[in-house]
This record gives structure tokens, sequence and C-alpha cells, in this order.
């Protein structure tokens, strides 16, 4: 049976993550984006944002487009996605694996950013190409390579996230003296989260309560955020590379409207539960 919310609350439900692409030079093993699945076509892409940008003019706020993936930075439809929403008024973030990040990156897209999330499991190379998260030639990002993008973010005033996907092989790791020194404004832990058909191959890597607590416990100093399975069910409003309005109901992802042909109203995120939604982003 379907459950519904009631989204009458005193905050706007005013994020929306678009996934416009699949696209990614990473392979990391815990992703759940599928590489092979369809894209539109730019001028599509366009009609999505205008579709969402109503949505936030009903509401009567400045709402906010994470333009995210796959890897959102190397598509040709980056930049003129966000210099799209931008002259719509809207705030407009990303999240990254860091790999596309130059001083060239920021002297063209700084000043269009409000929010970057960088991706960063380990500061070990080893264990990030155990992840996965490096190139077809094993390539990683470096401590060096972090440092340099954080000090070009802050430059730019930009909101400094970084997401750390925690797992078995990376609970004992501490970034406690990187952190101090890229000083990000939100440290999330997402807690390694599997799901059957995809990443199931890593179910031996999940850790326990007890190691996700005692990471915690090593980066208390940077407040971070946990999240853990289930917590994103009914929380994260999604759109993906086809332009589907989607939910992730009670772990059933559910496509529910075509952003490319209809206005996003809010009727349509009857299945987002406001009290997990507003719990999620008002630890941010």
């Amino acid at each position: 049976m379907k459950k519904e919310f009631s989204n009458k609350t005193a905050l706007p439900i005013a994020k929306v993550n678009y996934h416009f692409t699949n696209r990614c030079n990473y392979f990391c093993q815990h992703c759940f984006v599928d590489k092979t699945k369809p894209e539109i076509p730019l001028s599509q892409k366009f009609l999505v944002i205008d579709h969402i940008k109503e949505y936030f003019e009903e509401l009567h706020c400045k709402g906010t487009i994470n333009l995210v993936g796959g890897e959102p930075t190397l598509s040709p439809d980056f930049g003129p996605l966000l210099s799209h929403a931008t002259k719509q008024g809207l705030n407009v973030g990303t999240v990254t694996n860091g790999s596309a990040l130059t001083p060239e990156f920021f002297a063209r897209y700084g000043s269009l950013l409000s929010e970057i999330g960088l991706s960063i499991d380990s500061l070990n190379p080893a264990l990030n190409r155990l992840f996965g998260r490096c190139d077809i030639q094993g390539k990683v990002n470096t401590r060096e390579h972090w440092y340099r993008v954080a000090e070009q973010i802050h430059l730019h005033g930009i909101r400094l996230k970084i997401n750390i996907c925690l797992a078995q092989m990376n609970c004992n790791d501490d970034f406690t003296n990187f952190l101090e020194k890229v000083k990000p404004d939100r440290l999330k832990v997402m807690v390694l989260s599997i799901v059957a058909g995809v990443n199931d191959k890593l179910a031996d890597q999940k850790p326990t309560q007890e190691q996700v607590e005692a990471f915690v416990a090593r980066h208390k100093a940077f407040n971070p955020v946990v999240e853990n399975d289930g917590e994103m069910q009914n929380a994260y409003v999604m759109v993906n590379s086809r332009g589907m309005l989607c939910i992730n109901d009670q772990g059933i992802e559910k496509e529910l409207k075509n952003l490319v042909e209809n206005r996003l109203v809010s009727e349509d995120l009857s299945l987002i539960d406001p009290h997990k939604y507003f719990k999620r982003y008002n630890k941010t």
C-alpha cells in the first residue's frame, strides 16, 4: 500500500538532486549507478531544470539543484547546465570524485557553484584502488591534489562537503590531520549500503556498528553526519538521467513523473517524509 506524507511544513522541500549523467571515469565497487543507461539530450535537460525552477517559484523560495552523476564534471553538459541553472536564479551544487577539479575548472565555474561535495573514501592509494576509486589506469587523487582543490574551493567562497563511504576496508583510517587542513563545512559518513544484484559482492565489507561508532568518535571534532541504511528512503528527491522524478520508497526506487514534459509540483513529493528529509538536511 502506498504511504503518503503530509508535506505541509514550515520549510519547503527545496533541494533536488539531478543525476543528469551516468558516465564516470572511476569504477567504485559500492556505486549504484548503471553506466549503460541512456541520457536525454541537452535541450531536454534544460527543460528539466526549467520545470524544477517552476516548482521553486511555486514555493516562493530560492531552491538548490545538485548536478550529480556519474561524474558530472566530465560531462560536456555540465557547464551549460550550470550556467542555465544559475541564470534561472538557482543555487547549484555538485558532488564529484575530484579528478577534473583543476585550476582551469575553478576559473571557469568557481563563481557559479555554491557547494561542492568531494567523495573521498581513503587517502591510501592502495585502498582507493581496492575500492575502485581510480581510473582505468589505476590513477588516484593524491593528498596533495585534495589540498589544492580545497584551497580553490575556499578561495571561491564555495561551501565544502566531504563524503566518505565507510566499509570494512577503510574503517580504521584516520582523516584527522587531513580534515584539519582542508576545513570542510560538513563531513558526511555514508555507511556502505548493499543492494542485491548491484554491489552485493561487497556484503562482507559492511562495517559493524562498533566500527562505525569508533570511526565517528575518531572524527568527532568535525561533527560527522552518519547516514545508515534506510535514511535516504523517502528523504531524497532525485531526477535520473532520463529526466524522470524518482523516490526511494521504503527501499524500492519508483519513477513518478517525466520532468522533460511536465512541471514538478508539490503533490509529486507526497512520498517524501518531511521529518526524515529535514532531519537529513538540517544536519548540513
